[in-house]
């Protein structure tokens, strides 16, 4: 759920000017501070507390600065989807914005890329990003989204016909009496 979900605020931000160029900062940190080579120094290094606890205290960080004030309502979205704590769901959650907001920075860096290509590049993922959502996570509510901007608004459908049809029979019978 918590890869769903920062995904999704990702895109859902590429949308606006202020939030690509949010995103673009954060990303550039991310590829800055490492998270694979974190990652490999826990699995194979001296491992343990105190590399769980950078990657821990980074993913957090890049958790609240991407999500603000609504990283405590996707952490108990997560927890209430994933049936884990919530203080486990906030470490999966921290870890996905690092590792999202990393590859963001990598694409940067590697494409030579500004924040509109960014953001060019994000849209391009939209569908791919769209079905990592499962079926019962609440992802708009958790991150105050009433629709996203990629979505056409519902077009109200006219009974035109049904209208006509009334007022045919409403001609009808004034005619007839």
């Amino acid at each position: 759920g918590a890869i769903a979900i920062v995904t999704t605020d990702i895109l859902n931000k590429s949308y606006f000017p202020e939030g690509i160029s949010r995103v673009r900062d954060l990303a550039r940190q991310a590829a800055a501070s490492d998270f694979y080579g974190d990652l490999h120094e826990l699995s194979v290094g001296a491992g343990g507390l105190v590399a769980g606890s950078a990657l821990l205290n980074k993913g957090t960080d890049f958790a609240k600065s991407l999500l603000g004030t609504r990283t405590e309502i996707v952490d108990r979205e997560v927890s209430r989807y994933s049936g884990t704590s919530i203080s486990s769901a906030a470490f999966i959650t921290g870890m996905a914005a690092f590792a999202a907001l990393d590859t963001c920075g990598r694409h940067i860096v590697n494409s030579k890329v500004d924040a509109n290509g960014l953001g060019v590049w994000l849209k391009s993922e939209g569908d791919i990003v769209m079905h990592t959502i499962p079926m019962g996570l609440q992802v708009k509510p958790a991150l105050g989204i009433e629709r996203y901007p990629w979505e056409r608004p519902a077009r109200r459908r006219g009974n035109t016909i049904l209208y006509v049809i009334l007022l045919l029979l409403i001609l009808a019978a004034a005619a007839y009496y």
